[in-house]
């Protein structure tokens, strides 16, 4: 069991109450209310967090309530290897993000790292999973990954008369398929096999357009969705950020007295993300100012700094050291 802390202030309303801290049980966890629940699970690190998110008794609904960044970073410090679990519990828009985020170098599809991804989530043992994250996957993005992994040879047209194609449909889905090599057609062939199965009408789409769009044009399309999608999480282009860098005079600086824009929040429905103050500690004025704690909107806008400073240094999000030193150049 996890050791559970229990914090020293507790929010009703707009008023914080103190209390005595003092570890509890996992009972005493989960009677705790939803809110307390998730911001201890927020603030905790680690192997802690991924320990207390097992502990609570509605797992999957926190899991949808935490940022992307904030899962897909817990799952990159555990390893995929083990997070098999955890990644059981998240929704396709999450999913759909962590191949986005840990999938590309440039504008290039990493294979060997999709395939990873396809793996862990084989190993779910959960079919019906299997199924909802192939649907739940943006389309062009699937259909991209496996064009890397398996060639189309033979489609429906090849048979003569119905009685044959049926046949063939039921056989196996009536395509024939010709895969990249021993280890990736194991996986590529079952996630294929599960989907022919449990989804016939849609197989056929899918390998139609496995079959006959141009890798090259949807490698660039893809990754202009790609490119749409964190801008949407507030992670921008690399090359945008880098305006984060250019020179400002300080004597066209100033300070202005209109009311600052209001912050847009990228994840509706979702808590602040709480790698901003927990990868990084920081020090002086700063420490006094972060330690009466962040606004929802505050803690949004110091994220949206950080990913801009990370996306202009090419940082690999998912790797906490590098996100470390790009939070402390910041901080």
């Amino acid at each position: 069991m996890a050791d559970i802390e229990l914090p020293k202030q507790k929010k009703v309303g707009h008023l914080t109450l103190l209390r005595e801290s003092r570890s509890i049980t996992a009972k005493e966890f989960n009677l705790l209310s939803p809110e307390e629940r998730m911001e201890i699970i927020r603030r905790a690190q680690g192997g802690q967090k991924y320990k207390l998110l097992f502990e609570a008794r509605d797992p999957k609904a926190i899991v949808r309530k935490l940022p992307i960044q904030d899962v897909y970073m817990l799952i990159r410090e555990r390893g995929l290897d083990e997070s098999t679990e955890l990644v059981e519990l998240v929704s396709s828009r999450q999913l759909t993000a962590f191949f986005d985020l840990d999938c590309w170098e440039g504008d290039q599809i990493k294979a060997d790292a999709a395939l990873s991804w396809l793996a862990v989530i084989l190993d779910t043992d959960n079919e019906q999973q299997v199924l909802r994250t192939a649907l739940g996957l943006d389309l062009h993005l699937l259909v991209l990954i496996l064009k890397k992994f398996v060639t189309v040879t033979q489609g429906l047209e090849a048979f003569e008369d119905d009685d044959a194609m049926q046949e063939a449909i039921f056989r196996d889905g009536g395509y024939e398929l010709d895969f990249a090599d021993s280890e990736s057609a194991k996986i590529v062939g079952l996630f294929l096999d599960i989907i022919r199965r449990l989804q016939p009408e849609f197989y056929p789409r899918l390998m139609e357009a496995v079959r006959w769009e141009s890798e090259s044009v949807l490698e660039e399309e893809t990754y202009q969705s790609r490119c749409r999608r964190l801008q949407d999480l507030g992670i921008p282009d690399a090359f945008e950020s880098l305006g984060i860098y250019a020179y400002q005079a300080p004597e066209t600086f100033a300070i202005q007295a209109e009311e600052t824009k209001e912050i847009r929040v990228a994840e509706e429905g979702v808590v602040p993300p709480s790698f901003v103050m927990t990868a990084a500690t920081p020090g002086a004025l700063l420490a006094e100012i972060l330690a009466a704690g962040l606004d929802d909107a505050s803690c949004w806008e110091m994220t949206y700094l950080v990913n801009k400073v990370m996306s202009a240094d090419r940082i690999d999000m998912g790797e906490p050291s590098q996100v470390k030193t790009a939070m402390e150049r910041v901080f």
